[in-house]
């Protein structure tokens, strides 16, 4: 399988990050994760050691502040 190509200048980060970010609980975060198709994708490095491209986690967020001002 080929790598796809990675922005210069991005960086992947952890659920904890990407919640403080998002400004959300745990739980909420997963729930988004399993079932919001807009979400960002979780990347595993290994079988416990998920993480988003920052990038996508910024993006997700303008996106939800455009279409109510607060992320749900």
């Amino acid at each position: 399988m080929a790598a796809l190509p990675v922005p210069p200048g991005a960086r992947l980060i952890s659920p904890r990050v990407s919640q403080k970010k998002l400004n959300v609980q745990k739980s909420w975060w997963w729930h988004k994760a399993k079932t919001d198709p807009d979400f960002p994708r979780i990347i595993y490095l290994s079988p416990k050691t998920p993480r988003q491209w920052e990038h996508e986690v910024d993006a997700y967020i303008e996106r939800r502040a455009g279409t109510a001002g607060r992320v749900r």
